[in-house]
């Protein structure tokens, strides 16, 4: 992680290293496959693949163009098929360039998780510790303003007083309410999407089991309520596996839900549960691994599963590629993308057979394993970062039908963190909230998962929320493990680097020291989080400017580090760099420039061009440049690494706007204030709306701009 050390504007400098657990992790590439376009926020539905347009399109069409700020209500019953008509009207608006926001509405929780990601995405949130009701009123103010082409769908909503309070009064916004409940006709234009008529029911099945048997067809449409996603399943099993329709009937019959708590059929018709387990039954006569692959379909994410991260759950490639067909024949899965890769299950059928099955937890196990296989190796993590957002949507579905990903979620969040991913913090919730549901406060993972949950917290300029729940997870540490305990040692370490980030030197200080001593005596002099106490503490006595304790100690890790370690392992290149640092702000620019070079050439050849690493030591010795008074140096340098960082990082990244101070500041020595005042006052703003008014950086920036602005008036 890195940490800004920087006080009156010069180099921002950074420790790129906070000595936290590390995780094993194994490196098996592949695409996931994910909703495209820039202009969609939210999770929207993948079109299955030889989708057949909703017959409600164009109503749903005519509704929406009837005036500004339209509120469409779709409605109906449970697998009717009111997800996928939003959906298709979605995916149609996206494509011709408009704003979509898919907001999953099952809860107040989710629905308001989803909607501060849509603020996030409009640059709509204040301060890190500013309330959220706070941001979703700036939310809904900026949407009964807008004025562009926009679509918010609130998808699956159960209760309609949760989703009142969101909707848009004024604007050109249009926004689409799916839900079951009636009730949702109040609150807009009602567009009802009904089971299928008795005809077009008779049709349906009659096309796709191709018997001439109109009276039976209408025997099995009346017993399953003319309901699409069942008659899609019957007919499917009546057209590769029986003689007739009556036969159909009898073995629904024949067929019992004995075996399920009664509470667990609530929500949807007995006869769907019948027509789902047939349809499983029968597939699986014929393909062993069909229920296996179902269940682990139905514990991942309701937006589609690409196949890359199953496949390893069959015992040969054939085995699952041949079993994915017989189930999407069966009609119990679909293929979606335009590759076709990714698998498709209505979050009906997923429900049915998560409370159907008696190996859940067994089934979770192994997909947890198969998932774990596609977290990179430590060393991948920045070149494989795309993958982070998919790996985290899929965890957080299966952490909430089973404890046995929960070790998992842990190494996640540690990928995330080590991506910059904006998906760390809410991940992290999701991880901790299920470790102490499924575990207890006192278990050791839940302990582990509240200190991840602090350091993405931290990382993330939070500090109000993080140093408290370091505390109290450091506190729980030693009461549950004792003192000496290594995952003591490290809480005992972040706790430090907060107070460390939060320029609590005076509690930062004597906490690294302890951790230090007690890393020396426990663990030994050359272990790894040893040395990352030593490099943590020395970084510490340097911003606290006890320079000569700080090179002292940056010399002697930096030596421990090569001798152990190597020459190009990561931490050695970050004890190099902090050395370096050291060493300018010592003012020892001789002995720092050239240990900048060759840090910044290593990494460059180590990590590549675009690793965060290697643009942080380009940033440094830009900054070392600028104290050295070679400005054409500096510039050149500081002008590309922001411009790395915002294409790599974005615009909004505390190390993107570190480098827009450090450029300003540059363009300032060098009497260019016409570039460094534009610069400094965008970066006041950005830094004020991403980290909060009294983050060190936000400080920083604002100071520096205000100086600028006062030279500026000077000159006349």
């Amino acid at each position: 992680m890195n940490r800004a050390g920087d006080v009156g504007g010069q180099s921002l400098q950074f420790r790129d290293n906070s000595g936290r657990v590390t995780v094993v992790q194994h490196a098996a590439p592949g695409p996931l496959g994910k909703v495209a376009g820039q202009v969609v926020i939210g999770k929207v539905p993948r079109s299955p693949q030889g989708f057949r347009v909703p017959v409600k399109l164009d109503s749903l069409r005519e509704v929406a163009a009837a005036g500004v700020a339209v509120v469409v209500a779709v409605t109906g019953q449970r697998g009717v098929g009111k997800t996928q008509l939003a959906a298709a009207y979605a995916r149609e608006r996206a494509g011709q360039g408009w704003l979509v926001g898919w907001i999953a509405a099952e809860n107040a929780a989710t629905m308001a998780s989803d909607l501060l990601d849509l603020a996030d995405a409009l640059g709509l949130r204040g301060a890190d510790d500013e309330p959220s009701d706070r941001v979703l009123g700036r939310l809904r103010a900026h949407l009964n303003a807008y004025t562009g082409s926009g679509l918010l769908v609130f998808d699956n909503v159960t209760d309609p007083d949760d989703v009142v309070e969101h909707l848009p009064v004024a604007g050109s916004l249009q926004v689409i309410v799916t839900s079951t409940s009636t009730d949702t006709h109040n609150i807009g234009t009602p567009v009802a999407v009904d089971v299928f008529s008795p005809t077009t029911a008779i049709a349906f099945l009659s096309d796709l089991t191709q018997l001439d048997d109109e009276p039976g067809a209408a025997a099995v449409a009346e017993e399953l309520g003319y309901l699409p996603l069942s008659l899609a399943l019957a007919g499917a099993r009546i057209r590769d596996h029986e003689r007739s329709y009556a036969d159909y009937l009898r073995h629904l019959d024949e067929t019992t839900l004995d075996h399920l708590v009664p509470a667990k059929g609530h929500g949807y018709p007995a006869a769907l549960t019948k027509t789902i387990l047939l349809s499983v039954g029968r597939v699986e006569a014929d393909h062993p691994h069909a229920r296996l692959l179902l269940e682990a379909i139905a514990l991942l994410a309701p937006d589609g599963v690409h196949r890359t991260l199953l496949e390893t759950l069959l015992p040969t490639r054939d085995d699952f590629l041949t079993t994915a067909a017989a189930l999407r024949r069966a009609s119990l899965i679909d293929y979606a993308g335009e590759d076709g890769n990714t698998y498709l299950m209505h979050r009906l059928s997923q429900r049915v057979l998560r409370e159907a099955s008696s190996s859940l937890d067994e089934t979770a196990t192994k997909v947890t394993a198969a998932l774990e296989t596609h977290l990179p190796a430590r060393n991948r993590s920045w070149e494989l970062r795309a993958i982070g957002a998919d790996l985290a949507r899929h965890l957080a579905a299966l952490t909430r039908h089973s404890a046995a990903a929960l070790g998992l979620a842990n190494q996640t969040t540690h990928f995330l963190h080590a991506t910059a991913n904006p998906a760390t913090i809410p991940h992290a919730a999701t991880t901790h909230r299920h470790h102490k549901i499924h575990l207890g406060g006192d278990h050791p993972k839940t302990l582990i998962s509240a200190d991840n949950l602090a350091i993405s917290l931290d990382a993330f300029g939070r500090l109000d929320e993080a140093i408290p729940l370091h505390e109290q997870t450091l506190a729980d540490h030693r009461r549950t493990l004792g003192n000496d305990h290594p995952s003591t040692l490290t809480s005992a370490n972040n706790l430090a680097t907060a107070y460390d980030n939060a320029g609590r030197l005076d509690d930062a200080i004597p906490l690294y020291e302890q951790t230090l001593a007690d890393s020396r005596r426990i663990l030994g002099n050359d272990h790894p989080d040893t040395l990352n106490s030593a490099n943590n503490l020395a970084y510490a006595y340097n911003t606290a400017g006890r320079l000569d304790e700080a090179i002292t100690l940056h010399q002697q890790t930096l030596a421990d580090r090569r001798r152990t370690l190597g020459n190009d392992h990561p931490n050695t290149l970050t004890s190099a760099n902090n050395l370096a640092t050291a060493y300018n702000n010592a003012g020892r620019l001789d002995e720092a420039i050239p240990l900048y070079e060759q840090t910044l050439n290593d990494r460059r050849r180590t990590l590549g061009n675009d690793h965060p690493n290697t643009l942080n030591s380009a940033n440094n010795l830009a900054g070392a440049y600028d104290n050295a008074g070679r400005l054409d140096d500096a510039i050149p340098l500081y002008e590309q690494t922001l411009n790395d960082r915002r294409q790599i990082l974005g615009n909004d990244h505390p190390d993107t706007l570190n480098s827009a101070n450090n450029l300003a500041y540059a363009y300032n020595a060098a009497g260019r204030l016409d570039d460094a005042i534009p610069l400094y006052k965008q970066a006041a703003v950005d830094c004020e709306r991403v980290l909060g008014p009294n983050h060190p950086t936000t400080v920083a920036v604002t100071r520096n701009y205000a100086i600028a602005l006062e030279e500026a008036s000077k000159r006349g």
